[in-house]
């Protein structure tokens, strides 16, 4: 008998598990299941609602070759795609090879909005604050930005940047990143001001942003390399350059911004 009843218990006993065991799977799978459908519903969701926020990785290409197609739909010419996740591709026109852009493609749409325009005449921008900077002997790199805009712009490859001007949705205020040799340094704060206030003034504009940043001459490369390979640059670049002592004027309605006591205590670190 008590053999028997010992056995009982121990049958009981494994029911009672097995039913645990069963119970504890079930919920394992719910969760599961609860978590894959609310990753798919939600990412769904923010594609619809935040179409510019989603990374794209794309499969073989797809994202990057059907980018490529849109943009030659769009200018008539063919491009190539070389970089490209998290939403944005860096392109190139095969034209032309050194010209990098941004190009940003909602995955479900067939439409891509793109810096091309304003990379072209950023581009013009660039060559006249070259010209002011002709004299000036020490190592730089210079990036001219136009602010992105996902309105359409009514401009083609061609256009000037008097032409540019009527047809951008905003105002147009070129941003100059001018990347300077710290050798440049040995010159005082009032040739410095001087030499950034001609950036800034370029002709042309009326509004513009300069800032200059003092770099070593390894990191000058890194920059001069990053630059012509991405048409837009991630948050290692700009930790590159964080330590680095910096400077900014701004142009107003063709009023300068920053007065040379306030450039001499941001060049002091007085502020």
């Amino acid at each position: 008998m008590l053999k028997n009843r010992e056995q009982i218990i121990v049958l009981r006993g494994a029911r009672i598990l097995k039913k645990v065991i069963i119970i504890i799977a079930s919920a394992i799978s719910i969760v599961v299941l609860f978590v894959f459908a609310s990753y798919f519903f939600l990412h769904s969701a923010f594609e619809t609602f935040f179409p510019y926020s989603v990374v794209h990785t794309g499969t073989s290409g797809e994202y990057a070759e059907t980018t490529e197609k849109l943009l030659e739909k769009k200018y008539g010419e063919k491009f190539k795609v070389i970089r490209y996740g998290d939403n944005r591709a860096t392109v190139y026109p095969e034209a032309n090879p050194d010209l990098r852009f941004m190009a940003e493609r909602f995955s479900k749409s067939n439409q891509v909005d793109d810096t091309y325009i304003q990379e072209i005449v950023g581009l013009q921008y660039k060559k006249l604050a070259e010209d002011v900077l002709k004299d000036f002997k020490y190592d730089y790199y210079l990036d001219v930005d136009l602010e992105f805009t996902y309105k359409p712009i009514d401009a083609k490859q061609d256009v000037t940047i008097e032409e540019f001007k009527k047809v951008f949705p905003k105002k147009v205020e070129p941003n100059y990143n001018w990347y300077v040799s710290d050798e440049a340094l040995e010159l005082s704060n009032e040739t410095l001001y001087e030499w950034i206030n001609k950036v800034a003034t370029i002709p042309k504009q009326e509004n513009s942003q300069v800032c200059m940043y003092f770099i070593n001459e390894d990191k000058l490369k890194i920059v001069q390399e990053n630059y012509q390979n991405y048409s837009y640059q991630e948050a290692g670049f700009y930790r590159l350059i964080s330590e680095s002592l910096w400077t900014i004027q701004k142009l107003e309605d063709n009023k300068l911004v920053v007065d040379y006591n306030r450039f001499s205590e941001i060049m002091n670190g007085e502020i």
